[in-house]
């Protein structure tokens, strides 16, 4: 008599679960790769923003040469260091006894013209760092509506500041009615002046820097 050999019903062959095994392994695989490529442009977008902030940081290092050299004129022996000296434009020194006008984000405008305009009109020379591929420009004017000795002109043309009040830690910004004073002396003004600076750096980049400074 022939013997039947019966499997329960639904019960796979081995060659069936090798199949099923395949599969996962095969889905299992995909996974991973998939994974690993999103693991990968993580890795790179990361190094791509560090990099960036980076560079953007040593762009705003490099622009502090610019306002050390704008210093240099109101200092010590500076040819700027006077009060008469500062109360007209000086374009040997990139010095404006004016407000220059600026864009609506506060740039002055003469930074935003081309390099050779610039260089033939604000003088005092570019500020080429070696080995850098970086060129700094910049450009300094009082805030004043008009020129003169800044005794003349005082918070009526010009923006001020005035000393500490009581009790603060800083210089506030005062209006033209405020310098009058009732037995208690006038108030020591101080003029506000502005260092604008651009940075060309390579693969055209640009950016633009600014600091203030009272006397």
């Amino acid at each position: 008599m022939k013997s039947i050999l019966m499997r329960p019903a639904g019960a796979c062959t081995p060659r069936g679960q090798r199949g099923v095994v395949l599969l996962f392994a095969l889905i299992a695989l995909a996974i991973m790769m998939i994974a690993s490529v999103a693991l990968v442009r993580s890795f790179n977008s990361s190094m791509y923003t560090s990099g960036n902030v980076a560079f953007k940081r040593d762009m705003q290092n490099q622009a502090q040469r610019a306002v050390t050299a704008a210093l240099a004129t109101v200092q010590g022996t500076g040819a700027l260091i006077t009060p008469l000296a500062r109360s007209t434009a000086k374009a040997q020194y990139n010095y404006s006894a004016t407000s220059l006008e600026t864009t609506a984000e506060g740039i002055p405008k003469v930074l935003l013209i081309d390099a050779e305009t610039f260089d033939q009109t604000w003088t005092a020379g570019a500020i080429v760092p070696a080995d850098q591929g970086i060129t700094i420009r910049y450009v300094v004017d009082r805030l004043c509506n008009s020129e003169g000795l800044d005794t003349d002109l005082g918070a009526a043309r010009c923006q001020i500041v005035g000393p500490p009040q009581k009790g603060g830690s800083g210089s506030h910004l005062i209006n033209p009615e405020d310098t009058s004073s009732s037995g208690g002396g006038s108030l020591q003004l101080q003029i506000v002046y502005r260092i604008s600076v651009r940075v060309d750096g390579p693969r055209n980049s640009q950016s633009f820097y600014q600091s203030t400074f009272t006397m």
